[in-house]
């Protein structure tokens, strides 16, 4: 019965994905990756290895990101595009059409003003945790200097990799709604070539 409850759960959260795409990739970010990101360990022991692998942590995570900042632009083209198109047609078309046309250009319109929500995020650049001035002064102060910038370093790339999970999963989610806002655009267009749109 758990197994059976566990099926739909999954099965209802991949169908809301695919419907209403932003809200549920707000609810996931603000619910379970919202905060800083939890450190295995408050203190990690000295040694070069350590402070080595530290280093290609913190550079990987914010290479990481980097990538989600360069994706932005593309983004935001293919978004502005399906706004633009649905733009078009609403004003030539409204009053010709069905109560039924109006509607899936309503909803094609949501869609795709949603799906504008992740590239304007990324229109600046991604706020990411590093280590700083500030970081290096309170590293001096410290009985084990090596250690606590090994800790600082691997506790900035687990923060940095939990913000590349909240912004990928509103990237997933614009990409849906811009492919939903697409989807309904071409029904409509379907519809009136059909001629099925017109009063």
């Amino acid at each position: 019965m758990a197994s059976e409850r566990s099926w739909f759960a999954r099965a209802g959260w991949s169908l809301g994905e695919q419907i209403l795409p932003l809200f549920l990739a707000v609810y996931a970010n603000h619910h379970y990756l919202a905060g800083s990101a939890p450190t295995a360990a408050s203190v990690i022991p000295e040694g070069d290895w350590v402070a080595s692998e530290a280093d290609s942590l913190l550079e990987r995570s914010e290479a990481r990101l980097e990538s989600l900042e360069a994706k932005g632009p593309g983004l935001v083209t293919v978004c502005a595009v399906v706004v633009a198109a649905i733009a078009v047609a609403i004003p030539l078309s409204w009053s010709d059409t069905t109560l039924g046309a109006r509607a899936i250009l309503v909803l094609a319109a949501v869609y795709s003003f949603m799906s504008l929500y992740t590239p304007i995020l990324l229109v600046g650049p991604v706020a990411r945790s590093t280590v700083t001035a500030a970081t290096l002064r309170r590293a001096d102060k410290h009985t084990q200097p090596g250690s606590f910038l090994a800790t600082e370093k691997a506790r900035a790339a687990a923060n940095n990799d939990r913000s590349v999970q909240r912004l990928s999963n509103l990237q997933a989610a614009s990409r849906n709604d811009a492919r939903n806002a697409t989807l309904l655009i071409g029904l409509w267009l379907i519809l009136l070539l059909l001629g099925i749109t017109k009063k």
